[in-house]
């Protein structure tokens, strides 16, 4: 019985990581480029062993990197990747990496992305204006002349840690550079979250949520029951 009571909880304790995993998919809805989280779930044994104390590693998460949807926005300094690929931004905490290509060019001439950190170029000597032209391979035009490039690189999603929605961290030495980005000019893409699935993971988390808890309560009956039983002996 105590057991049964442990994966109750278990159960709990999973059921409400989800409500908070799908909560914040849903709260990132409307950011650009972002990635959902989908929580892993264990199997029954798995689960089982935990609860009676065999193992101790539960349930997580990993990024969904499935391509939003891309769509125009006529602004000359939004980008988009279709296909696999990040921007790469310089940070102070390091280098981070977003599929979040709407950027803008900071007093001096460089091209900053979120917190106004620098967007990573090869090649930039001189500032940037506005009237750029961008290639689909990141190559970077103003008046007919190629100023810089984007430096555009992949990763292998094992590789990559979320640090704040839409942003990333690789593991060192596990970057390399995109030989065949495809860029798109005056575009965003946008987050990959289905709102529907999302919400039908809620309910369905609330509805196992309320079952285990049920269990517990029919459990604390019956042991106040015993207990009322035996003391009449």
């Amino acid at each position: 019985m105590d057991s049964l009571l442990a994966i109750a909880e278990a159960n709990i304790s999973a059921r409400m990581e989800q409500i908070s995993i799908s909560s914040n998919n849903v709260a990132n809805m409307s950011t650009t480029g972002y990635r959902s989280s989908v929580m892993v779930e264990p199997s029954f044994e798995h689960t089982y062993r935990q609860a009676v104390g065999q193992v101790n590693t539960s349930h997580y998460s990993h990024v969904d990197f499935t391509p939003g949807n891309i769509r125009a926005t006529g602004r000359s300094l939004d980008f988009a990747l279709a296909g696999n690929g990040f921007f790469k931004l310089e940070t102070p905490g390091g280098e981070l990496l977003t599929r979040n290509g709407q950027f803008s060019i900071a007093e001096g001439g460089q091209l900053v992305g979120p917190n106004n950190w620098p967007v990573s170029l090869v090649g930039q000597i001189d500032a940037l204006d506005r009237d750029l032209d961008v290639k689909q391979d990141g190559r970077i035009f103003s008046k007919g002349e190629e100023v810089a490039r984007f430096e555009i690189v992949t990763a292998e999603s094992s590789q990559i840690q979320e640090v704040a929605p839409g942003l990333y961290r690789v593991r060192e030495g596990s970057v390399q550079g995109h030989a065949t980005p495809q860029l798109l000019q005056s575009h965003l893409e946008a987050s990959n979250v289905n709102l529907l699935g999302e919400m039908q993971k809620m309910m369905s988390a609330v509805r196992s949520i309320e079952s285990s808890q049920k269990v517990l309560r029919n459990y604390d009956a019956l042991m106040d029951t015993a207990i009322t039983t035996l003391g009449e002996f």
